[in-house]
């Protein structure tokens, strides 16, 4: 479960729930069906979204596919598929590097300090191709 909250109003602003639903395969490789779900503050329901994810390593995934309504037309797009990297993927480079720009640094007591980086939020990163 995931929410977005609105600081300007002090109100929730979307909660989203995601499940893992089925195992599933995608281009042949193994993976996750992830149902998702929306609830936005005007009281309206997404339609369900699924995503489609597959473990790389024991803290690790990558997204294979996104499949969510356009129209009343449920539309697929693969990692395979050229407009896949605005769903967080990429069809030449379907791996990612994940790094920190040094925007909170972690201390010892398990706080952060912030130092002069540019990020925002604890977790921040540059995300590339590799």
């Amino acid at each position: 479960m995931q929410a977005g909250y609105d600081a300007i109003v002090l109100a929730l602003e979307t909660a989203i729930d995601m499940e893992g639903a089925a195992p599933a395969r995608v281009h042949g490789v193994e993976c996750v069906e992830i149902q998702v779900k929306e609830w936005r503050r005007d009281g309206t329901l997404t339609p369900a979204s699924v995503f489609y994810a597959r473990e790389e390593t024991g803290a690790e995934s990558r997204w294979l596919a996104v499949v969510d309504w356009e129209d009343g037309v449920r539309n697929g797009v693969t990692f395979r598929d050229e407009d896949f990297a605005s769903q967080w993927g990429a069809s030449s480079a379907p791996f990612r590097e994940l790094f920190g720009d040094g925007r909170y640094e972690l201390l010892a007591d398990g706080s952060y300090q912030i130092t002069s980086g540019r990020g925002l939020g604890a977790g921040t990163y540059e995300v590339s191709p590799l």
